[in-house]
């Protein structure tokens, strides 16, 4: 089955080229934004007409949460009207969506952990953006699976878990805000379960019939808080490598952050990997998968 991915350059792009590099069951097309660039139609229009893939998964996205605020402008032309787009073009071509979305579409009044149907409630610009092209597809798709994540991380780009950590390897302590509830996913598993969808997409011709829209939250299991991944990483950095002793990890409140975008105190998404007529998949615990990614993170040191 031939797959489109958009927005491939990302940490769950890369995620999925190492796992494509294993896979020879499916095929897979991975252009460059020169190559593909949603905010255009026809440029989707002809990538779509050459290529002719047979199901596209959008990872593109403006993820910038402080730069959404400063520049809504740039947030809404790519996770609101290049969304619009790509519904458009696939609804044309008769081609099923897979498009990943964010905990940030809730957490303005409501508390976690959020049901896939919770009405959305975004607390800022990146929120409101990715809310607005979920619409779309909700809208306006024929056939597509909303699959909405938090808290990505992975050993590429720039995430979390790679800024905690650098931080404690260069001053020995950090301060991280601990009233706020979170759900974290690391990218390689979430890639992982996006193979397994395909797969069984792939085995369903009714599936493949049916006309709807699914959503899923994709997440690592149970819920934690950034104090808590904080205090984690350093206890995994003292326990296993020696020269990492005597790491402190400091707690302040969101109010101290020193940040003006608005967050949430509650933005937990409650699992949900379910999809109708096709299958089940799973994710992991979220401490066996950051201590997995630490395995691998600290090995590169």
């Amino acid at each position: 089955m031939k797959t489109l991915i958009i927005g491939s350059s990302g940490q769950l792009g890369k995620e999925f080229s190492y796992l494509m590099e294993k896979d020879d069951k499916l095929s897979f097309l991975m252009p460059s934004s020169a190559s593909l660039d949603i905010t255009r139609k026809d440029s989707l229009r002809t990538y779509l007409k050459i290529h002719q893939p047979e199901i596209v998964l959008n990872f593109a996205a403006y993820t910038n949460v402080d730069n959404s605020e400063l520049e809504p402008q740039k947030a809404m032309k790519v996770n609101n009207l290049g969304v619009k787009n790509v519904v458009d073009e696939l609804n044309e071509a008769q081609i099923p969506l897979l498009h990943i979305s964010t905990d940030y579409v809730f957490g303005r009044n409501g508390k976690g952990p959020y049901k896939i149907l919770d009405n959305h409630e975004p607390i800022n610009v990146y929120g409101e953006s990715k809310y607005l092209g979920e619409k779309n597809i909700l809208s306006f798709s024929k056939k597509a699976i909303i699959i909405r994540t938090a808290s990505l991380y992975s050993l590429y780009g720039k995430n979390f878990f790679k800024t905690f950590s650098e931080i404690l390897i260069e001053n020995k302590k950090i301060e991280v805000v601990n009233d706020q509830q979170i759900s974290i996913t690391w990218a390689y598993d979430l890639a992982k379960a996006l193979v397994e969808i395909l797969t069984l997409i792939k085995n369903s011709k009714e599936w493949r019939k049916r006309q709807a829209i699914d959503i899923l939250h994709l997440v690592n299991t149970d819920y934690t808080s950034w104090y808590n991944v904080a205090m984690y990483i350093a206890q995994y950095m003292q326990q296993y490598h020696v020269n990492y002793a005597n790491l402190e990890v400091i707690p302040i409140s969101s109010k101290d952050w020193k940040v003006n975008t608005p967050r949430s105190e509650d933005s937990r998404l409650e699992f949900c990997g379910k999809i109708d007529q096709l299958g089940q998949v799973s994710m992991p615990y979220w401490k066996d998968s950051i201590e997995k990614a630490l395995n691998l993170y600290f090995k590169e040191q």
